[in-house]
């Protein structure tokens, strides 16, 4: 279990050798409790590319300095970038741990695909990510939820009080009763979207058949399984974020592939020079270019298109730090991957 970030921020600090005595710790959060009410989504790529180490300017993080210098006269106005970097850590730790407003959980999402090519050293800010894993898990969760009991509670009561009531009366409490309705027609809604996206992926699972290349799944090979699958999964997926166990849906996918049982890792260069244009082109449909450094292997995918007849992974790694697409990683781990990166192109 983790602690709430709120309560961790002062060891954040100290322990990346900075001063915590006097007011200090209470005019920081001070400050970022006047960030993290924020909700332009724009903001917080600029936040997340402070936490990243890559170097930005403008509005943005005009408005982040000035939100701690507001509340501290002390604070450094220069040579501040590796204090910037802490504080954009735990200002991203605090909005994903304690909002729920619909751009926390796309805030989230960004923070859990943007590092999987291991491109940026994290090591002093490893804190951030158990924390966006968690918020994506419990938005999944949450987003799929419905209460039908509590709904047909509430449909028995609606129906009740209905009952006898003079049209005077009637208008008194319509909108209350409305009220009501739309809370159960809501969960109605819900729970079928939900049920038919269970539906949806254990049929395609079960059925062991790939409608995008009209292929079982025993005669794809694992490299092409790892990107179809995970392509396929995000069609079936009606809901914004990604399913909480997308990784148990991809791994069964990818073993019931030809060499699935034999191979467990590859390398992505070399799985996508297998993908032919025809299997490429559902997974780069959506427009990303605001999102490239937060979707590694989509832009791997775009690299390998528009870089024909080359080594398009130097053209690659030299764009936004990308990191090493020759290097083996786990099947599995590059389908769920790509499956969020999806989640994310989507959501936006």
């Amino acid at each position: 279990m983790i602690l709430a970030a709120r309560k961790q921020f002062p060891a954040w600090i100290k322990k990346a050798g900075y001063e915590t005595e006097g007011t200090i710790i209470t005019s920081r959060l001070a400050a970022i409790d006047n960030i993290i009410v924020k909700e332009n989504f724009d903001f917080w790529i600029d936040v997340i590319k402070l936490y990243l180490g890559i170097r930005v300017s403008g509005t943005n993080i005009n408005t982040f300095i000035e939100a701690f210098s507001t509340e501290d006269g002390t604070f450094p106005l220069t040579d501040n970038q590796n204090l910037l970097r802490h504080l954009a850590s735990a200002t991203l730790s605090i909005f994903v741990n304690e909002t729920d407003f619909r751009v926390t959980y796309k805030v989230a999402l960004s923070i859990t695909t943007t590092t999987f090519l291991g491109q940026y050293d994290l090591t002093d800010f490893n804190h951030v990510l158990p924390y966006a894993r968690l918020k994506t898990q419990l938005g999944a969760v949450e987003e799929r939820n419905n209460d039908l009991d509590t709904a047909g509670n509430s449909l028995s009561e609606l129906e009740s009080n209905f009952e006898g009531t003079t049209d005077a009366a009637a208008v008194d409490f319509q909108n209350q009763e409305m009220n009501a309705l739309l809370f159960v027609v809501r969960n109605i809604l819900t729970a079928n979207k939900a049920l038919k996206e269970e539906l949806n992926v254990h049929w395609w699972l079960f059925g062991e058949f790939m409608p995008s290349v009209d292929l079982v799944f025993n005669s794809i090979e694992v490299e092409q399984m790892t990107f179809l699958s995970a392509a396929e999964l995000s069609t079936q997926t009606v809901f914004s974020l990604p399913l909480r166990n997308c990784k148990q849906y991809l791994q069964k996918a990818i073993r019931s592939s030809k060499t699935g049982n034999k191979v467990d890792k590859i390398n992505i260069y070399n799985a996508i020079q297998k993908l032919s244009d025809e299997e490429k082109s559902p997974l780069l449909e959506k427009e990303y270019d605001g999102l490239n450094y937060q979707t590694p292997l989509l832009l791997a995918l775009k690299c390998s298109c528009e870089v024909n007849g080359e080594d398009w992974s130097v053209y690659f790694k030299a764009t936004s730090n990308q990191g090493d697409v020759k290097n083996e990683f786990s099947c599995v781990d590059i389908a769920e991957q790509l499956y969020r990166e999806l989640s994310l192109v989507k959501y936006a």
